[in-house]
């Protein structure tokens, strides 16, 4: 089945996945590369973890045209793979059995305990700036695989966003930066920061505990992944950040080439 392109250029095509191989490898892709981020790594998901929450949201996505693939020119292979979605919709479309049992481990608890109230601090700040809530946006799951990361792909992922968010009639795009590389890359494509946040000792206890004021204590395997986290944005000052654009006046300043 043919499918419209989202975004074509002499390198790259952008499109959802059709087929059930495409679909597949998107989903694998996304997965993979969660496995590395680092809120996921330091709460203690495993793959299968992982794998069902992609799951649980995978049909909706696609059915509704918010999932997208990137395929080189010159081969056809899967170099990319991201998701644009309405905030109105973003938790709509779960597999209600997937959730639940996602919901019988602890850490999977604290982990959406601490992303819920990221939401509400970047929603309440997108109330002051955007009044309308139906018209805003959310860009997620950026996802590249290992050979084709340093290519430009994660700037083409936020230039594209930004598109389909306008093409569907968003006002203003939000997306959550947990490394110093993507909140750079957010500033310099043109975002605001609407709030942020240090990974310190509280953030790694809400995060992990589930309450950043716990008096409770990390096992060993918790303080580990706390410290293998802390070791690797160690001299980058990392920040939990949440940013928001707005869609108008970002294509106002590309027409004027700023």
């Amino acid at each position: 089945m043919e499918q419209a392109a989202l975004y074509e250029d002499d390198l790259y095509l952008i499109r959802t996945p059709v087929t059930t191989d495409e679909i597949t490898a998107n989903q694998c892709l996304m997965v993979d590369c969660r496995q590395d981020n680092p809120i996921f790594k330091v709460s203690g998901f495993t793959r299968e973890d992982i794998l069902i929450m992609a799951e649980s949201r995978k049909d909706w996505e696609i059915k509704h045209a918010q999932r997208f693939s990137i395929f080189t020119k010159a081969t056809g292979e899967l170099c990319g793979a991201f998701a644009v979605t309405r905030l109105s919709e973003f938790y709509t479309g779960f597999d209600d059995e997937q959730v639940k049992e996602l919901s019988k481990k602890p850490y999977v608890v604290n982990f959406f305990k601490h992303i819920v109230r990221l939401d509400q601090l970047l929603t309440d700040y997108c109330a002051t700036v955007f009044p309308d809530q139906s018209r805003g946006c959310l860009m997620h799951s950026f996802s590249v695989p290992a050979p084709f990361r340093g290519k430009g792909l994660a700037s083409l992922m936020n230039k594209v966003s930004i598109a389909r968010a306008r093409s569907i009639g968003c006002g203003y795009v939000i997306a959550h930066m947990i490394t110093p590389e993507t909140r750079h890359l957010a500033i310099k494509t043109g975002f605001d920061i609407a709030q942020e946040e240090a990974y310190d000792e509280e953030l790694y206890k809400e995060i992990v505990l589930g309450d950043r004021h716990s008096a409770g204590e990390f096992t060993e395997e918790q303080r580990a992944r706390v410290e293998e986290m802390k070791a690797r944005f160690a001299p980058k000052m990392a920040t939990n950040t949440g940013v928001i654009l707005d869609v108008e006046k970002y294509f106002a300043r590309v027409e004027k080439g700023e």
